[in-house]
């Protein structure tokens, strides 16, 4: 879970996690839904799958999405890979942080709290999650927000041991002293 994350990245990239905040996707989709959808803009089709062959799900260009529509981008990776489905979900992960911080997204987020608490894993006190609630305003979600990924070439596609499964995976793996 959260804590094994969190140690993951510390391990390996020196990066210090002490805030949780993990979200399912029914929680996703309501959140999403509760805000009033979200605009994206994608650079790209996004397909599904239908009887095993790519079909187009959204062109290329700016799109307004319901919960339920945004779940189907964050999910797929038919014909754009994992990476192609990690900056999607980087895009629309934005675009509900930009919708989220405006005046109204922020009134909403006491009520979505208590709506989806059984969805949503977190180790913030509700004390926490009030006083953030207060600064959200103060946020510019483009200039204070920052998404960060491991840049594509320095990771290479492999199948790999899973030795708490003793199966082998599909995992991107790196070179730690590169990065």
């Amino acid at each position: 879970g959260s804590g094994l994350l969190a140690q993951t990245l510390q391990d390996n990239f020196g990066l210090r996690v002490d805030r949780y905040v993990a979200v399912n996707l029914y929680a996703f989709r309501e959140i999403v839904d509760a805000i009033g959808g979200i605009t994206v803009y994608f650079p790209e089709d996004i397909n599904t799958k239908w009887f095993g062959e790519p079909k187009l799900y959204l062109k290329a260009g700016q799109h307004h999405l319901t919960g339920e529509q945004a779940e189907k981008v964050v999910r797929t990776r038919i014909v754009i890979n994992d990476s192609g489905r990690i900056r999607n979900q980087t895009l629309v992960l934005k675009a509900v942080a930009v919708k989220m911080l405006t005046v109204n997204g922020v009134k909403q987020i006491p009520d979505l709290v208590n709506r989806l608490s059984t969805y949503v894993l977190t180790d913030f006190s509700p004390s926490d999650i009030s006083m953030l609630t207060c600064l959200a305003a103060m946020i510019d979600p483009q200039e204070d927000i920052v998404y960060q990924s491991i840049p594509e070439d320095l990771l290479v596609g492999a199948w790999v041991l899973d030795e708490s499964q003793d199966l082998q995976v599909y995992a991107f793996i790196y070179d730690k002293e590169v990065i």
